[in-house]
């Protein structure tokens, strides 16, 4: 078995083992075509040679793994220390032979990156991947599922419980108090990482909400508002990688918050969302960690089927 780095112009030679991986991310989705899902996958591998490094494991001529380990200067900078991820293991579904040395290399790199932290997400159906990082010192932070709107469906209806509209520049500070008081004390991926620094890990889902007031990290926010006062907020976007490669639109990568008092918003915000926004997309992504079952009981509720669940796991040094 070697492995060895493979440049953007010989992806193609990736073709094969790439229609054959049995854990797309939207192998579940109506109207996404395996054609389309190789694409995106090539996609991504292709945006990773930029500043990451891409490597494939070959049995004689045969590509038999694809991976690649990338840095992550927003994560670096916010937490304070050498971060990235690893991209899609791609294994042969046949015997998963390309694997151990796969990871062996990818770990290597990302000492040679001078990465401290990893983070990597595998389907929860490729167990042999979950086990091949625990053994190499990984350690599972979380299990997300996701949920999904075709919007080829009629929107579904719920009632409204609260005014939803569009998020104002004068909102700004009471979103940013309903995320603080909310996600203080989340229990979340990052919380649970013994190897990043808990202050840094607090304020994680606060920032994320910042950028999005600023329209860093969201194209559409929504705000829920009873008696006057904002009590609720959903932010969400277009993913750009797969309309890069594919021309689907989804949406999704979003964040949201509802005070107690704001109870019934939750279902609303969503609602809302389906219904203004379904000329503007193909689809909508709604994840959640698995033990979050308040917002599951709403997709279920709602009609959304599940399509998706992928762990987190992580890696540090120290």
């Amino acid at each position: 078995m070697l492995v060895r780095p493979l440049d953007r112009d010989r992806l193609s030679a990736l073709d094969s083992l790439l229609a054959r991986y049995p854990y797309h991310d939207f192998r579940h989705y109506p109207r996404f075509p395996p054609e389309a899902r190789t694409r995106a996958l090539i996609h991504e591998l292709e945006a990773a040679t930029a500043h990451g490094t891409l490597l494939a494991a070959w049995a004689g001529d045969d590509p038999v793994g694809v991976g690649f380990v990338e840095p992550l200067a927003w994560d670096t900078s916010f937490f304070g220390l050498p971060m990235g991820r690893i991209g899609p293991l791609v294994v042969d579904a046949q015997g998963q032979q390309g694997l151990d040395p796969l990871l062996d290399a990818l770990l290597k790199a990302a000492g040679d990156l001078g990465l401290r932290h990893l983070a990597v997400k595998v389907d929860c159906g490729h167990l042999e991947a979950v086990q091949a990082l625990e053994a190499r010192g990984f350690r599972l932070m979380d299990c997300l599922v996701t949920y999904l709107y075709d919007t080829q469906d009629p929107p579904p209806g719920t009632k409204q419980l609260v005014l939803v509209r569009d998020y104002r520049t004068g909102d700004r500070e009471t979103v940013l108090a309903i995320a603080k008081r909310m996600y203080g004390n989340y229990a979340g991926r990052f919380a649970r990482d013994p190897w990043l620094p808990p202050e840094a890990t607090r304020r994680f889902y606060v920032e994320w909400v910042r950028n999005a007031c600023a329209g860093e990290m969201a194209d559409r926010f929504l705000v829920g508002e009873r008696g006057g006062r904002v009590v609720s907020f959903l932010a969400y976007r277009r993913i750009p990688s797969v309309f890069e490669a594919t021309g689907i639109r989804i949406a999704g990568q979003g964040i949201s918050a509802v005070l107690p008092e704001g109870i019934g918003s939750y279902p609303a915000l969503l609602a809302t969302a389906m219904a203004t926004d379904q000329p503007n997309y193909d689809f909508a992504e709604f994840d959640t960690p698995i033990e979050n079952t308040l917002p599951q009981r709403v997709f279920q509720k709602l009609g959304l089927p599940l399509v998706r669940s992928k762990y987190t796991l992580h890696w540090g040094t120290g």
